[in-house]
Formats: C-alpha cells, sequence, structure tokens
C-alpha cells in the first residue's frame, strides 16, 4: 500500500474514533451513519456532510477493493490528501477559540456617557462594546444603536453626558450576542453563527469569559469580521 493511502486510512482511523466517542457509538455502526447522525446536531459536522461521505467511499476502495497481487485500486491524490488530513484534524481536534481571540476587550459601563463610549468606538474603531460593571455583562452596544438614539436625540437636545444604559434601554434592535468559555473552539463558534443566520437574526458578538458566564469580565471577543478567520481553518 502507498504512503499516501496509509497517511489518509490512519487520519480516517483517528476520525471514525472521534465521531464514535462524540456518539458514544458502538463499533458496529459504520462511519458513514455516524456522519449523518452527527450531521444533524454539529453544524460543522453538517458543513462537510457530503464530503465526508465521499471521503468514506475512497476509504472502503481502498481496503475492500484490490487488484491482482493485493494492489489498491484506488488511492487519494496528493492534493486531496492534504484536503483531507487537514479536515480530519480540525473536526477530531478543533483549536480553542481562546488561542486566537483571546485579548484585552474594551468596553463601558452602564453609567458611563454616551460622549464615552462614542469616543472609544471611534479610537478603537470599533463597530460594538460590550457594556459591564460589577455585576457582569448587561449588553452590546452598537453603533447603529448609537446612531439612531443620536438622530433621535439631538432634535431634542440630549445632552452628551446621557448614561449608556439610557441608550442601550431606548435600542429598538437590541443587540444578539452569546457567551463562551474559553475553552469552547472553532466549532462551536461557528455553530452559534450558524443558527443565528438559520434564526433570521445576526449574532453581533460572542464574548468569551473564563467560564462562560455574564458576571465574569471578558477575556476575548468574536465579531462578523473575524468569521473570514474562523472559517479559513477548514
Amino acid at each position: 500500500m502507498s504512503q499516501r493511502a496509509d497517511a489518509f486510512l490512519d487520519a480516517y482511523a483517528e476520525l471514525e474514533k472521534h465521531f464514535r466517542k462524540s456518539l458514544g457509538a458502538e463499533n458496529i455502526k459504520s462511519f458513514s451513519v455516524m456522519v449523518k447522525e452527527l450531521s444533524k446536531r454539529d453544524r460543522v459536522i453538517g458543513r462537510f456532510r457530503d464530503d465526508l461521505l465521499q471521503w468514506h467511499d475512497l476509504r472502503n476502495a481502498i481496503v475492500h477493493e484490490r487488484r491482482g497481487g493485493g494492489q489498491v485500486i484506488a488511492e487519494p491524490v496528493e492534493g486531496a490528501l492534504d484536503e483531507f488530513l487537514k479536515l480530519a484534524k480540525v473536526l477530531s481536534s478543533p483549536p480553542k477559540i481562546s488561542g486566537t481571540f483571546q485579548r484585552e476587550v474594551s468596553r463601558v459601563a452602564p453609567s458611563d456617557s454616551i460622549q464615552t463610549a462614542t469616543e472609544t468606538m471611534k479610537n478603537g474603531g470599533f463597530s460594538q462594546l460590550p457594556v459591564y460593571d460589577d455585576n457582569g455583562l448587561h449588553g452590546l452596544l452598537t453603533a447603529t444603536a448609537v446612531t439612531r438614539w443620536l438622530a433621535q436625540a439631538w432634535e431634542s437636545g440630549v445632552p452628551a453626558s446621557t448614561p449608556v444604559s439610557t441608550v442601550l434601554e431606548s435600542a429598538d434592535d437590541h443587540a444578539d450576542w452569546r457567551l463562551l468559555d474559553r475553552n469552547a473552539t472553532f466549532n462551536d463558534a461557528v455553530g452559534l453563527f450558524d443558527d443565528a443566520h438559520d434564526a433570521g437574526t445576526i449574532l453581533s458578538a460572542i464574548v468569551i469569559t473564563h467560564d462562560g458566564k455574564r458576571s465574569q469580565k471578558p477575556i476575548g471577543i468574536l465579531t462578523a469580521s473575524d468569521l473570514p478567520a474562523l472559517l479559513d481553518i477548514y
């Protein structure tokens, strides 16, 4: 058997083991059945469902179909092998989001003035800011919410010292956000963005805390602009 076929089968076996562990499945359950089951509950596996089933067909051709002398009739070409090895590694051992997106997170307090918030957005180039106080995360202040509030407040002469909490409370399109803990993976984050899309909403941000609790300070944040970096690993 060729080195490419061996490398493919080794990666396939590891991925099959991971799928079996994820499902708590017995050894009699086939790879293709596990893929179909997992794709119903795992957004990322669902994204690659058809590809994985094709890789399963290739595996069967390598293992079960031989020419005279036991020579395999199929093996992955080098580019295809690299693609499968990359996918198998990401699916069986997805990287943690904290490794890429952990960073100092700029935030404002509910009592901060809207002027302070807009200056922080401008200086940092942010389109949203988590709103925190000692009780934890109150919400997400977005540039859209600020713009709409300013348009209404301008006419009535509302001062720039107005607290952030007032803008949050009056926003007619409360930003959708989610929390993930430091051990969450890229697959978890992609799944949240996919869920929001399927629900017809826009996920503005994923805030990362130590244990995924809103009472904890942020240690990282992902926004829609980070999606290309999330998807680039697949």
